[in-house]
C-alpha cells in the first residue's frame, strides 16, 4: 500500500529505490559533512537547500520523471534524513 507524506503518495518500493539512489550517487563525505549540520541546526536543509538540496532534487528526478516540483521542493530533505540514518547507523560508515 502507497505511503502518504504531504501531498503524494508512494509505495515503499519506490521510496527504497529513492533513498538507495541517493546513498549510491552521493559521496559519503558530503552524507557526512550533512549530518553534521544537521546536528547543529534544526533549519539545516535552509541552509542548503540551494546547493546541496538543488543537487539531492535533481538526482530524485532522474529516478522518478512525475514529481511535481513544488512538492519534491517540500519532500527533499525527508529523503535526505532517511539516507542519513542509514548511512550513520551502518557499522561501515
Amino acid at each position: 500500500m502507497p505511503e502518504r507524506r504531504g501531498r503524494f503518495e508512494e509505495s515503499p518500493e519506490e521510496t527504497e529505490k529513492q533513498i538507495n539512489y541517493l546513498i549510491e550517487k552521493i559521496p559519503i563525505k558530503t552524507f557526512k559533512e550533512v549530518w553534521t549540520l544537521t546536528q547543529k541546526d534544526k533549519y539545516w536543509c535552509n541552509k542548503v537547500h540551494l546547493g546541496f538540496g538543488m543537487g539531492v532534487r535533481n538526482l530524485l528526478r532522474e529516478v522518478r520523471k512525475d514529481w511535481d516540483p513544488w512538492e519534491l521542493d517540500d519532500i527533499w530533505s525527508w529523503y535526505v534524513k532517511q539516507a542519513l540514518r542509514r548511512i550513520m547507523e551502518s557499522p561501515e560508515k
